[in-house]
């Protein structure tokens, strides 16, 4: 098994690749992110006796191999939460014929399908949901396609083909539905925008367009009783994240900064007094 600092040089080394292979290729302000992400160095100072710690500044974007499985762990925490209340969970895949160019056009099509399905009768006894997106490029074209966890009692996966394949200007497309009590489906719903592995393969031009694409794109959403159960499982959700931590001299107050000098320079005011 692979310890902590081993999988966050493993994630450092996919993010420097990325950096490099798109320098030039996507936003300044991209790159820049990513090349601080887990490099700059961030203090945390007491506010009253002064003591700091260093910490390193996380870009959170979706793509980031540094930040896209905190971002997953937070999605696991809810959605197991919101599945512990549910009797008919069903894991339901949609996919999408490969295309050999991708842009935000090409997801907000795949979006809006989504979104026409979910108001035909088919889906009519669904009392809530989420859905989260996934790309995926093997040297075949870029495939998109979507992984939902719905709460409803039957689905029928014929009569879904259909539908589905109706709303994307085809006679039937491939689908998939799964009974999901066994909670085998998390891990589905929850993955990467993108395996962080199979970007760093990919020739810059494309991992360029995917991040040009997936800008300001959204790739989770909750619908129905799952939305509305989020502002209900905060206290959970809470209690779930780590106590707060305490400095030495007992205040739990904090200051961050990026300039150690100054936090040096207002330690060394404190002792002197």
């Amino acid at each position: 098994m692979s310890s902590p600092s081993s999988k966050q040089d493993d994630r450092s080394k996919l993010t420097e690749t990325i950096v490099e292979k798109t320098r030039g290729l996507i936003p300044w302000k991209t790159t820049e992110a990513l090349e601080q992400c887990g490099h700059r160095e961030i203090y945390e100072s007491c506010c009253d006796c002064g003591r700091f710690k260093t910490h390193f500044y996380r870009c959170s974007l979706k793509f980031c191999p540094n930040c896209n499985w905190m971002i997953s762990r937070r999605r696991a925490q809810l959605i197991g939460l919101w599945a512990k209340r549910i009797e008919q969970p069903k894991h339901v895949v949609l996919t999408a014929r490969n295309t050999d160019t991708f842009t935000g056009k090409t997801i907000s099509r795949f979006q809006a399908s989504i979104s026409r399905l979910q108001r035909t009768a088919l889906l009519r006894e669904v009392s809530g949901g989420c859905c989260s997106l996934e790309v995926t490029n093997e040297g075949r074209g870029w495939h998109l396609h979507a992984h939902l966890l719905l709460n409803v009692p039957w689905l029928d996966g014929g009569r879904l083909a259909v539908a589905w394949g109706k709303q994307m200007g085809q006679e039937f497309a491939i689908v998939k539905v799964k009974d999901a009590r066994d909670k085998d489906y998390l891990g589905e719903l929850v993955k990467y925008v993108c395996k962080p592995e199979q970007m760093s393969q990919w020739r810059p031009s494309d991992i360029a367009s995917f991040i040009n694409a997936i800008r300001r794109k959204r790739f989770f959403k909750t619908f129905g009783t799952l939305y509305n159960f989020k502002s209900q499982v905060k206290e959970e959700l809470r209690a779930m994240r780590p106590e707060p931590k305490m400095c030495q001299c007992g205040c739990g107050k904090f200051r961050f900064e990026t300039d150690e000098s100054s936090i040096c320079r207002d330690m060394k005011r404190k002792r002197a007094m």
